[in-house]
């Protein structure tokens, strides 16, 4: 079925119908997130950044590819630019920070 197709059958509401259907994607193996003109802006780029960046980005949901409305586009970007400045690295084993990885600066066995 392709995207066109998929596109006109999701965007169409039956009576009665509050919400968007939820549906689950598959973007080729890039875990995606996708941000309307309706969304939060700020709460979007958070949550682009922790999915992006929490546990290093070393986790196979990881997003690694966000879909932005072009009428929001410049505003998120600039927000997302400055998101990793507020990342803060250090020692693995604190919970406050991002550590190095799970194998970097450990005793490998």
């Amino acid at each position: 079925m392709g995207l066109a197709h998929s596109a006109s059958l999701l965007g169409k509401t039956v009576p009665g119908q509050m919400w968007i259907k939820r549906t689950v994607l598959e973007m080729g193996g890039k875990d995606g997130i996708v941000v309307d003109e309706e969304a939060d802006i700020d709460s979007a780029v958070e949550g682009t950044a922790q999915a992006a960046f929490g546990y290093q980005g070393q986790k196979c949901s990881a997003c690694s590819r966000v879909i932005v409305s072009e009428k929001i586009y410049d505003t998120f970007v600039q927000k997302l630019g400055g998101a990793d400045e507020e990342i803060t690295v250090g020692p693995s084993d604190d919970p406050e920070v991002h550590g190095p990885g799970s194998a970097v600066g450990m005793r490998r066995f």
